[in-house]
């Protein structure tokens, strides 16, 4: 095998010639792009899925945390503490009550099942669904707008006396 090291600016580019087996070729090629990325940012982090998985569980918690809006919601039109009904919600599910919710009237959480305050479970199923499929949709577009380049007409298209603004 053959290494040879093109140099057009000590600090700019180096162009590298292997004359190689193309398996060999294939892997100093990763090897290459592995130093590369380690001379950028040299941090590391688990592998075989663990990151994967941990990104997952982030999310997830993330996602179910994003439905505090609803007790937040009610909890501040009702004149309420929102962060102290929360937590009390959070404290009484913990405990393994999960009927426990909201009781407007009383300002503090009780047994909703005793009240006869109930929900259409496909109400909740749909809600659910939707709010997950908004966020995917946003996502797709954010990652389609930050893919593609804009599809506006160029500087040498605009009529004469335009501004650049």
């Amino acid at each position: 095998m053959k290494l040879f090291i093109f140099s057009q600016n000590v600090w700019a580019l180096f162009s590298f010639v292997w004359m190689s087996k193309p398996l060999e070729l294939i892997s100093y090629c990763r090897n290459a792009f592995h130093f590369q990325a380690i001379c950028k940012d040299s941090r590391i982090v688990p592998g075989a899925a663990t990151t994967e998985i941990e990104l997952d569980q982030y999310a997830i918690a993330k996602f179910a945390e994003s439905f505090e809006m609803v007790p937040k919601t009610l909890a501040k039109n009702a004149g309420l503490n929102a962060m102290e009904i929360i937590s009390s919600l959070y404290a009484e599910h913990a405990s393994g009550n999960t009927k426990v919710g909201l009781d407007l009237e009383e300002g503090r959480c009780k047994d909703v099942s005793t009240l006869n305050i109930w929900d259409l479970h496909i109400t909740k199923f749909f809600a659910l669904k939707y709010a997950a499929d908004a966020a995917c949709t946003v996502l797709r577009v954010d990652q389609i707008i930050m893919g593609k380049l804009a599809g506006g007409p160029s500087k040498r298209d605009q009529p004469a006396g335009m501004d650049e603004d």
